[in-house]
């Protein structure tokens, strides 16, 4: 008798105890960008009251598609089968997932018009166009890094 597989949740990190503002305020360690200025970055204040940016980002955006997806997107409307045209790799399921997740986060718009047969578009909202800086960025990474043998 095969047993069903477990539920997959998303991992939480537990809550961090507040810190007082004087130990997070004076903490910032400077970063050299591409064109040597400095940069200065909260490495210290991401993480307060339990709450990390940088893993909410990531629970938003995690996945092996989500971000491919939102590479097609960024500057085009696109049906269904165009998606699936990009990204040939992925399944009709996974697709049809990750958009509908995509779609709760509020990354991207499902639009569908009332016609034989039906019609969807998919556009990313404003709060997914925000992301088109982090893209480009990754990008950039990648063609100037390229993957090591």
């Amino acid at each position: 008798m095969a047993h069903p597989s477990p539920v997959r949740r998303r991992r939480q990190n537990p809550p961090m105890p507040p810190q007082p503002a004087a130990d997070r305020a004076s903490v910032h360690p400077e970063i050299s960008s591409g064109n040597h200025q400095s940069e200065k970055w909260p490495r210290f204040e991401v993480c307060i009251d339990g709450r990390c940016p940088i893993e909410d980002t990531l629970n938003v955006i995690a996945g092996r598609w989500k971000i491919l997806i939102l590479w097609w997107l960024q500057d085009d409307k696109m049906r269904f089968s165009e998606l699936r045209r990009h990204i040939p790799t992925i399944t009709q399921k996974m697709l049809t997932q990750q958009l509908r997740q995509m779609e709760e986060e509020g990354l991207v718009h499902r639009q569908v018009f009332a016609q034989v047969p039906p019609k969807v578009i998919y556009t990313l909202t404003e709060r997914g166009q925000r992301l088109r800086p982090v893209l480009r960025s990754l990008y950039e990474w990648s063609r100037d890094h390229p993957r090591q043998a």
